[in-house]
Parts: structure tokens; sequence; C-alpha cells
């Protein structure tokens, strides 16, 4: 399903709620209502005032705004490919990504005016701004208030393009193809993950990474493909995730290794403060997670973390707490009950157990990619219907 479902079933339900705690500001609740009217009246303003048509690019600079979400469903339910950028890299690295995505459009924040205005130096691409921006730019306020909240007439699922520094050289963007699809009908990556997972309309899931990186983004826009509600944190604050499971009853969420240590250095008082009842299931991955945090977190949260291995390219294993400590230190079998393989990576022939190779998984049905305007780095990951992430 898509936003546009939920605001016709359920318009007044909160979509997100963004936990500005950095700025003070307080937090922001979206209802699905508004979030599709808004999406709406973005898709409206890329299709028609701009001309962008299915295919065509556009980029967020963008922190974890609620614009982000806007600008995310605008691009799903217009045919376009959104890719995020990292806001804290340099202006010549915005400039390539930019270049290399062939975005026709960028949106950014007031804050990243500078950044951006080095990187989009001498280019005419169109350029929104959340806030004051640079001059001659589009105000976001003004171009959603120009447009009407009605989805446009030929409606078709987009996709997302992040970048990827998984191969040599620059960062690539991974791209897969776009289905054609009504939004509608449309299952994509991360619906289908929501599906394996269990989650439905009753989950609240708190995200508390930046959602230039693909499984904050990813898990976060899904929950609002499905009727769930997702809490998205604009920075990671230990004690501030905690209060958070507490006072929004967090069912589910996503973590980084790095951020159990950050868990796990509180004060033990801080840490009894607060209850996580709610708590079903916390997700992690993005790095190998050491032994002993993992069994600290496990100990002091119960058997509920589920570890994935996986990258933006696709893959992935996932393994239970209960899996785990029989195991310590394993991520797993294939998510899905697929193959992995390890292969020789100069024959591709299998290895013995034991054995070094490249780890090759079964390929995503929905998630055939392609590394953008780089054939041959496409070609080395796939092999006989497999792909790696070129690890060892």
């Amino acid at each position: 399903m898509y936003v546009g479902t939920w605001a016709a079933r359920t318009p007044d339900k909160v979509a997100l709620i963004f936990d500005r705690a950095a700025s003070r500001s307080g937090p922001l609740e979206i209802t699905y209502a508004e979030l599709d009217h808004q999406s709406n009246r973005l898709a409206r303003y890329l299709r028609h005032e701009v001309g962008l048509v299915p295919g065509s690019a556009v980029a967020a600079v963008m922190g974890n705004v609620s614009e982000f979400a806007i600008l995310w469903w605008a691009a799903m339910r217009s045919g376009l490919y959104l890719t995020p950028i990292n806001w804290h890299l340099a202006a010549d690295e915005v400039n390539y990504v930019i270049d290399d995505c062939g975005a026709a459009a960028v949106f950014y924040e007031e804050h990243l005016t500078d950044i951006v205005e080095r990187a989009l130096s001498g280019r005419e691409t169109v350029a929104v701004a959340v806030g004051a921006g640079r001059s001659g730019d589009r105000h976001w306020a003004d171009v959603l208030a120009a447009h009407e909240p009605v989805a446009i007439d030929d409606e078709t699922m987009g996709a997302s393009m992040f970048y990827s520094s998984g191969t040599t050289g620059r960062p690539k963007g991974i791209r897969v193809p776009l289905t054609g699809l009504e939004p509608a009908t449309n299952v994509g990556l991360g619906e289908s993950i929501m599906r394996v997972w269990g989650h439905g309309p009753e989950t609240t899931y708190l995200s508390p990474g930046p959602l230039y990186h693909s499984s904050p983004s990813i898990w976060s826009f899904a929950m609002t493909a499905i009727g769930a509600t997702a809490v998205v944190m604009d920075r990671f604050d230990a004690e501030r995730a905690l209060a958070l499971i507490e006072r929004r009853q967090i069912t589910a969420s996503q973590w980084v290794p790095t951020m159990f240590s950050r868990l796990l250095r509180l004060p033990e008082a801080t840490k009894a403060r607060y209850d996580l009842t709610t708590h079903e299931v916390a997700y992690h991955a993005s790095a190998p997670c050491p032994v002993d945090v993992k069994r600290q977190m496990i100990e002091w949260w119960g058997p509920i973390l589920v570890e994935f291995y996986a990258g933006t390219e696709g893959g992935s294993t996932c393994i239970r707490s209960e899996e785990w400590l029989a195991r310590p230190g394993s991520v797993g079998r294939h998510w899905t009950g697929g193959t992995i393989r390890v292969l020789d990576p100069a024959t591709g022939e299998a290895q013995a157990p034991g054995s070094e190779g490249l780890v090759y998984f079964d390929a995503m049905s929905n998630h055939r990619f392609e590394y953008h305007n780089a054939p041959g780095q496409t070609n080395d990951a796939h092999h006989e219907g497999l792909v790696t992430l070129g690890d060892v």
C-alpha cells in the first residue's frame, strides 16, 4: 500500500513524529492526511511546474526533518528517483553526487545553504530551500502553497537511489528499475521487509539514525506504507532514546553497534529510570557488533535483538537473540531462507567451509540493482543470480 491508502482509511492517525530535541522546538506530529496532502502538493510542483517525468531524479540535502518525509513520498508517488545526500560531505562531494545522479531539482535546509551554494556553483539546477536559502531559490512553503493537495493523474511508483562506498573509487548510486506500477499496488523493498517481520498498523517504530542512510529512511517510510507510526529522532542521544521508548510506547526500533555502546555507558540509575516493556524487537545492522556489547544488551533488554548483515545493494542474513546466544558472533542465515555462497573471486567456484572467498547472496526479486554509470562494477557484483557486497 502507500500513504494515499492510509490517508483514506485512517486520516487522523499519526504517521510520523519528528522528535526535535536538538532545536528544542518540541516534537512535530504529521497525520496520514497531512502527509498525503503535502506530498501531493509537492508531487504536483515537481511534475507540473518543474516538468519532471517518471525516471527523473531529485536530491535532498537535509537532516531528519519532516520535509524529508514529504519529499520522499512526493518522489515515490510521481515516479522519480530520490537521492538523499549526506550533509556532512564536502561541497565537491555533494557536487559529484548531484552531477552523477542527474538531479534536476535539489532540496535543502537553510543551515546548509553555504555547502549547497558551493556545490551548485555554475549549475542551472532548480533548488528549493526549507527556510531562507540562496537568493533566487524557491521556498518550500511557497511551493506547497501554490499547488493543490490532490494526487497527480498518472501516479507511478518512484524509487530511492542511495550512494554507497562499497566499491572502489567514488561512491556509486544503487539504482533499481522503476516498476511502472501505481503506488497503491506496488510492494517495494521496505514494505516487503515489514511484511517478513510481521509489522503492521499496530507498530510504533523508533528511528535514531540519519535519514540520509538507507536503513533509517527505508524502514521509517516503509512504516508509513503499512499504516504504522514512525518516531524519528533529529539526532541520536542515548537517554533521549530510552525516554522515547517509554513515552511513545515503541514496539520496534533499529540501531547500530555504536549506539549500543553509548547506551551501555549510561549510569545504571539512568537505565533503570525508563519503562521499556512495550519494546518487542530491536534490529541492528550496518557494522559488526562486538560480542561483549551484544551480550550486555541482551542481558539488559532481553532476547529481543535481531541482527542483520546486509548493504544498500541487498543481500542480508539475520539472526535472533536465541540463535546468537548459541553461536556468539554469528550473523545467521539468509533472511528469507535463500542461498548464501562463498565463492572464489577469480573463478566463481564454491569454496570449502573455512576457506576464504567472496560472500554471495540470492538477489532480492524486487531489488535488482545496478551501480549507476558503472556497468563494469555492476557486472562484478553479480554472478549467476547472486549478488555480493564485496566482503571476504
